[in-house]
């Protein structure tokens, strides 16, 4: 009884990541309305900005960050896998947390995309195709390290989870 009890409560990274998925596709398709809505408006709109994935994964963290600052922890991810962002001390996170939280994930994903974009932009010398290179896989390299954690490491914490004392816990929705 005790290992199911354990089992249950336990947030997995498979957890985790269903959230996140669910989350983005409810955002992908709010973000696709409003971009066809605004192609609607203007028929010359060619793209919505020159960074689109950047711009498309920021829109996504400030969403996310929205909701979690609103309903004190959760997304609607959250709340379909039952998992709530708490403090590591397992109460309530402040809203000074999760803003780091948001900040660092999105600094450790997108801020090297960021910084790429702005290499190309800017042709230095040959060597700079190198470091846009090296940029866009430590960018992706991140997502990896998430997918192996959940794999092999089972959910231990992110470094955007430790920098900002954060954590999941199970949710109780009943209340």
């Amino acid at each position: 009884d005790e290992r199911c009890r354990a089992y249950v409560t336990r947030v997995t990274g498979l957890r985790r990541m269903w959230a996140v998925l669910f989350d983005y596709v409810c955002f992908s398709v709010l973000y696709i309305f409003i971009l066809g809505v605004i192609e609607l408006l203007n028929p010359d709109f060619t793209g919505f900005f020159i960074y689109g994935e950047v711009f498309s994964w920021t829109s996504f963290c400030i969403v996310s960050l929205l909701q979690v600052l609103l309903t004190k922890g959760l997304t609607l991810g959250h709340a379909a896998c039952r998992i709530i962002l708490v403090s590591e001390d397992g109460g309530i996170a402040s809203a000074g947390q999760l803003v780091k939280r948001y900040l660092y994930l999105w600094l450790f994903t997108e801020m090297p995309l960021i910084v790429a974009g702005w290499l190309m932009n800017n042709r230095f010398a040959v060597i700079v195709d190198f470091m846009i290179l090296g940029l866009v896989f430590l960018s992706r390299v991140y997502y990896l390290i998430y997918f192996i954690n959940v794999v092999i490491r089972k959910g231990k914490l992110m470094p955007h989870d430790k920098l900002s004392h954060t954590l999941y816990m199970v949710a109780d929705l009943s209340k």
